[in-house]
């Protein structure tokens, strides 16, 4: 399948070339993640690219693993990243564990419960590498409780973080790292982790790791980023959007213009770390939609043209409108239509055949509809089960539901036609909810929620 340069990337490139870092949105499936790989594989001359996927990087921790990882020189570690990695797990567990017994000490009941809720999270999946760590090390009796229950569990966790508890503050990382493999990054990052460092200091000795690796300036190119939009996240992501020497591109589901249209209208939000990163007046956001009719024709036209096929104009207009213009689903009805062509000894892409193909696309299975649906409130199922079979009308005062609505505009193509009234305008993700529909039994539909 050829690749289609879009117009957007010709301002991301000029972006980029003039040092600004971006926030790059769009609905999912519109080409976000094409766009960051296509950036990491022909990158501007004087950048360095990283790509992270926000998808495993679901805590502070592992996203700096990934970073630290990332600005690691090949050699200059005798740890492996698997080992790196676990390790770092470890110490975040640790300290995790600490501060819940610093705050349920004098409630013992709390306390037990806390410490048996962290006991599974010890638990190691089959094949998972352990660090290798110091004999009686505090991370060795940690790691010895795995299998322990009841009360020897109660019994050596308390005698651990009462220990632990006891020593200063200061000597806290070093005394974890007694014994472990020497790794800069992760005294660094224990270091935050105790309260000595700030977020600013921790992305200095990123940067510090960066330039080490290399003289060009890196360019971090992080996908799926509204994954890392929680509290945790804030204070780093302020870090970084405020950071020199780097640049950086987080690509996020999103509404078109929404998130700049609200910097605009109300000026950053505290609890978005996106909306204050987006006050730097050298972060730029773009909005990725889904392609022109212009750009679908063209894509279509220069892959069949490789084929030895051809397409008529009403055909081109039918992919555009059957998709919606979304990449991956120009890409399958394509695939479809060369071989239903084929399969016809058709040497002519017409429309009869396109609601053919189209016909079938709409048959094959969609994992990714079925986990996005598990994820979701089941509010947010009943009102999407609902607008999938017609436009709905919200009651103005009903603000639980718009505020479920508005969060799935954030992952599904859906969209407020005319005032108060949704529809889900993803023409795949409807024959799915509606054939999901048949086999849900019917719910009493939510307050506030009318038909139109």
């Amino acid at each position: 399948m050829p690749q289609l340069v879009r117009e957007i990337e010709g301002q991301i490139l000029s972006d980029l070339a003039a040092g600004k870092s971006l926030i790059l949105l769009g609905p999912r499936r519109s080409g976000k993640t094409t766009l960051l790989r296509r950036l990491q594989l022909q990158p501007l001359s004087g950048l360095h690219p990283f790509f992270f996927d926000c998808r495993v990087t679901g805590s502070l921790g592992k996203l700096y693993q990934a970073l630290s990882g990332a600005a690691r020189r090949p050699g200059a570690s005798a740890q492996t990243s698997q080992e790196y990695a676990a390790l770092t797990d470890l110490c975040d567990r640790l300290f995790d564990l600490l501060a819940l017994y610093r705050a349920h000490r004098s409630n013992e009941a709390a306390l037990v419960e806390s410490l048996y809720a962290f006991a599974e999270r010890l638990k190691v999946e089959e094949g998972e590498k352990l660090p290798e760590v110091a004999p009686q090390s505090p991370l060795s009796q940690l790691l010895q409780l795995k299998d322990a229950t009841g009360e020897e569990l109660q019994l050596k966790l308390e005698q651990l973080l009462e220990r632990l508890a006891q020593l200063p503050q200061e000597q806290l990382p070093q005394v974890l790292l007694a014994g472990s493999p020497p790794g800069e990054p992760l005294l660094t990052w224990l270091r935050y982790r105790n309260q000595e460092i700030s977020e600013s200091e921790l992305m200095q000795a990123l940067l510090a790791s960066f330039s080490r690796l290399s003289k060009q300036r890196p360019l971090l190119l992080f996908d799926e980023a509204q994954l890392q939009a929680g509290p945790e996240f804030q204070p780093f992501f302020a870090a970084l959007g405020q950071a020199e020497g780097l640049s950086f591109v987080l690509s996020a589901d999103g509404l078109a213009g929404e998130l700049s249209r609200l910097v605009q209208r109300v000026g950053p939000a505290p609890r978005h770390p996106f909306l204050k990163m987006d006050s730097q007046q050298h972060i730029v956001v773009r909005y990725i939609g889904p392609l022109a009719p212009a750009e679908v024709n063209q894509l279509v036209k220069e892959h069949l043209s490789r084929v030895g096929l051809s397409v008529d104009t009403r055909a081109l207009a039918l992919i555009a409108e059957c998709t919606g213009g979304m990449p991956p689903y120009v890409q399958r009805l394509l695939r479809l239509c060369i071989r239903q062509a084929r399969s016809e000894s058709s040497t002519q892409i017409e429309e009869q055949l396109v609601e053919r193909a189209f016909r079938l696309l709409l048959q094959e299975k969609d994992p990714d509809f079925g986990t996005l649906f598990e994820g979701l409130s089941a509010l947010q199922r009943e009102l999407l089960l609902k607008i999938a079979s017609t436009r709905c009308k919200i009651a103005p005062e009903d603000e639980p539901t718009h505020e479920a609505l508005e969060s799935l505009a954030q992952r599904f193509l859906i969209e407020r036609g005319s005032p108060g009234g949704w529809q889900v305008t993803d023409r795949l993700l409807r024959a799915w909810l509606l054939s999901l529909g048949a086999f849900t039994s019917p719910a009493s539909p939510a307050e506030g929620v009318q038909a139109q």
